[in-house]
């Protein structure tokens, strides 16, 4: 894996023995120096960094990362954007199902390391301004999911969301797994997502969407 810290302009190279600390790792950078920059810890303000990694064979000449993979990364930092995380294609596919579903492909290009494409992904790690978490009327945090099984139902249909049926995508089109027929429906208009304990609800519409809790 690698850093950019593209203010200082300092390149960090590092190894990890499985891809999920790697994944775990890159999260955790940009989650803490995010808390550290708005604590005004840094002198220089705000850091930002950006964060490429590669599943692969690694090799050592001394304390030089050498190989495929961190040349591989090398060309994956180089697309990445500050607050970014940029992965491969294989990277993505070995880690857990529940980490793998917000990534999403970005770019294909030809190889440096290899012959053939190289298709990078980027792993989103922090919960989008659009997407909205689903709580209980006054409920208070607690460290146990709150929330385990969701039921919607649209005109005789009946969807259930759980951990074993973690997602659900909603809109006119009757490709959704919910068709709701309306004025203001787009063909996919929003998605839902079981995700530790909680769901989320995405708005991906033209006209937006509103949450009304029952009486």
């Amino acid at each position: 894996m690698m850093a950019n810290l593209s203010r200082l302009l300092v390149m960090a190279m590092c190894s990890f023995i499985n891809p999920v600390m790697a994944a775990i790792s890159a999260i955790e950078i940009h989650e803490t120096l995010q808390e550290a920059s708005e604590d005004g810890i840094f002198e220089i303000g705000e850091m930002h960094v950006k964060i490429g990694w590669h599943y692969g064979e690694i090799g050592f000449r001394g304390s030089e990362i050498i190989g495929d993979a961190p040349v591989t990364a090398q060309q994956i930092i180089g697309l990445a954007k500050a607050d970014e995380i940029l992965t491969s294609e294989q990277s993505v596919h070995i880690l857990p199902e529940d980490m793998q579903e917000n990534s999403h492909l970005i770019d294909t290009l030809e190889a440096e390391a290899y012959v053939g494409k190289l298709k990078v992904y980027t792993m989103p790690w922090e919960e989008s301004d659009e997407v909205t978490k689903f709580e209980p009327v006054g409920s208070a945090k607690k460290e146990e999911p709150q929330i385990s099984i969701l039921m919607l139902n649209y005109k005789r249909q009946d969807l259930r969301l759980d951990a074993d049926h973690p997602h659900c995508t909603i809109g006119r089109s009757q490709e959704n797994n919910l068709s709701v027929d309306g004025k203001f429906t787009s063909r996919l208009h929003a998605e839902i997502t079981y995700k530790h304990g909680s769901f989320y609800l995405k708005d991906v519409s033209t006209n937006g969407s509103a949450i009304v809790y029952a009486d």
